[in-house]
């Protein structure tokens, strides 16, 4: 069963009481928080935070074994974001790396700091926060400057930005990046909102792959050309040049620069580009490229004015030629090899034989 954090105070006063030690009430209530209602967490802590302390346990040794920042912190970048200052922001982010804070763990403070100034701002003082009533007073102000609705996104923001940096190993970029889009006000929800924040995603990964040591890299693709002559194979992948002369563009029927179009798509959008991926080119007929899709999804995407004058800027980049891309459905029944389920090629491969359609006569 879990316990309140009133509940866990309690036990922990008589605990401590009954050692002939103190402790300050906010410590034990922030060991009931931080424990979520494990009762046999919450004596281990207060066992290392008597350890730790140097006579009455206080809610600085609790935060020090917890490697949590101290509330000023919090304070200080409630105050940046009232303010609506970027670096004051950065900076105390900086600093709590520079003291070895976690970037998920202050994610996680950061998170229940806005849930608390939201609730301030709300509830009147209603519903129980984190805070002496010195910093209370504090946090109200910066409530109040902030706004409910940059409070609530603030919560959403940083507690997503907090599972990030848990799975990653990039520092404070998680959380720079929830600042910034707390400050610049883009509103989820919205077409226009999503779009932007698809963007600074983009870029973020891209940014990613660059202070890895490594540009992006498109995945490798498992299509096949065919040629006009079929005892002519190429090269199953083709290195990614970019404006490459037209006297490279392959013979009617062929379109051997496909791997340089999609890199080309990538680094102007990469959800275009994992659209485009799905499909196959199949023609190229004067300056008409015919590119076929299976999935009916995928076509009506690409097929959206954006993503296509993007192909066919791409195609007029890595060709040097103005390229019309036609995007065509595979008519369904028209499966080829590559699409017939795993069990049957393996059936087949083993036992020979062909596949016949049975079709129900018309009456």
């Amino acid at each position: 069963k879990r316990l309140t954090v009133e509940e866990i105070v309690g036990h922990l006063s008589r605990l401590v009481e009954a050692e002939g030690l103190e402790a300050q009430e906010e410590a034990l209530s922030l060991i009931g928080r931080e424990t979520d209602g494990g009762m046999r967490d919450a004596i281990g802590l207060l066992e290392q935070g008597l350890a730790y302390a140097d006579g009455k346990l206080t809610a600085a040794d609790v935060r020090a074994v917890l490697g949590l920042a101290e509330t000023e912190a919090l304070l200080a970048f409630g105050r940046a974001i009232a303010n609506q200052d970027l670096a004051a922001g950065l900076a105390v982010l900086e600093k709590a790396g520079k003291e070895g804070k976690d970037p998920a763990v202050f994610a996680r403070q950061l998170t229940r700091f806005f849930r608390d100034l939201l609730f301030l701002a709300l509830a009147n003082g209603a519903v129980p926060v984190s805070l002496n009533p010195a910093e209370e007073a504090d946090a109200r102000e910066i409530a109040q400057a902030i706004g409910t609705a940059r409070l609530q996104r603030g919560v959403a923001l940083f507690l997503e930005a907090g599972m990030t940096a848990k799975r990653s190993n990039e520092g404070s970029l998680a959380l720079e990046m929830a600042l910034l889009q707390l400050l610049t006000g883009i509103e989820s929800g919205t077409a226009e909102g999503l779009t932007k924040r698809l963007a600074q995603l983009e870029a973020r990964l891209a940014r990613l792959e660059q202070n890895a040591g490594a540009g992006p890299l498109a995945p490798r693709s498992n299509i096949e050309f065919k040629t006009a002559s079929p005892q002519q194979d190429f090269p199953a992948t083709v290195p990614a040049t970019r404006s490459m002369p037209a006297e490279n563009l392959a013979p009617a029927g062929v379109f051997e620069q496909w791997e340089a179009v999609l890199a080309a798509v990538k680094e102007k959008k990469r959800t275009t580009e994992a659209i485009l991926r799905e499909g196959t080119p199949k023609e190229l007929k004067g300056d008409k490229l015919e590119i076929e899709f299976v999935h009916k999804f995928h076509w009506e995407r690409i097929k959206q004015p954006e993503c296509t004058e993007m192909v066919r800027a791409a195609l007029q980049e890595v060709t040097g030629q103005k390229i019309i891309p036609c995007f065509t459905l595979k008519e369904a029944g028209e499966k080829g090899e590559a699409e017939r389920p795993e069990l049957v090629r393996k059936t087949l491969e083993l036992f020979g034989g062909e596949i016949t359609e049975i079709k129900e006569e018309e009456t």
